[in-house]
């Protein structure tokens, strides 16, 4: 009966671990470059300035493209969490310079403009335990016909827990950190996410995104312009 017992113990210790492990954590984490497609022109972004590419292309030079978004990939939707979605927002509001250029593969690049398409406020206020606060995290995003959505979570500092408060989720993720040269370890954290979709639906119904994990290239594809 002892063996019995132990046996059974044995198997419910192993299935919490898969569960754990399999279960538990959802989702890859990704760095990606941003591109627009509108019809057959395709525009990637560069972080250089919209002053700086003129001296470029007169210096045959090509601006920079760096992979600077981080995205979650799980179950075919792609998330991001509210902070590194700037970029983005302002690509679909309008705030994107073009400036075509006949590269191999795509037309030109997009450098950031102006724009109230994304806005950030933080505050710290404190809850009803004695001596805790929280950090209240708010965007706004702002679409060409002036309709706003809110996103807000908050993010205790004794504890770092996490809690959505709107227009956004809390899920965990698989995240590979190297403590150490050589050694790799990928563990659940929790990250506050929205679904970016859902954040093109709001700027633009007529787009959609495209991930190509091959290209590591995050595209808007506008269908209707």
């Amino acid at each position: 009966m002892r063996k019995f017992f132990l046996f059974l113990f044995i198997i419910i210790t192993v299935g919490v671990s898969l569960f754990l492990v399999l279960g538990g954590i959802s989702g890859q984490r990704h760095m990606v470059l941003l591109g627009l497609q509108e019809g057959d022109s395709t525009f990637l972004y560069t972080q250089a300035t919209a002053q700086s590419l003129p001296f470029m292309f007169e210096q045959n030079s090509s601006p920079p493209l760096m992979a600077s978004m981080e995205v979650f990939v799980d179950d075919g939707k792609v998330y991001s969490n509210p902070l590194q979605c700037q970029d983005l927002a302002i690509l679909l509001g309008g705030g994107m310079n073009r400036h075509p250029r006949a590269e191999s593969g795509f037309e030109g690049y997009l450098t950031k403009g102006s724009g109230e398409a994304y806005a950030l406020n933080t505050q710290n206020r404190n809850t009803e335990r004695l001596g805790e606060q929280e950090i209240l995290y708010e965007v706004m995003l702002t679409n060409a016909q002036g309709f706003q959505r809110r996103i807000a979570w908050t993010l205790q500092t004794t504890n770092g827990k996490l809690r959505k408060e709107e227009n956004c989720k809390v899920k965990h993720f698989q995240i590979a950190t190297n403590p150490a040269p050589g050694e790799t370890v990928v563990s659940s954290q929790p990250q506050v996410v929205v679904e970016l979709q859902e954040l093109v639906d709001f700027f633009d119904p007529t787009a959609e995104i495209e991930w190509n994990e091959d290209q590591g290239v995050l595209m808007i594809k506008r269908t209707g312009r």
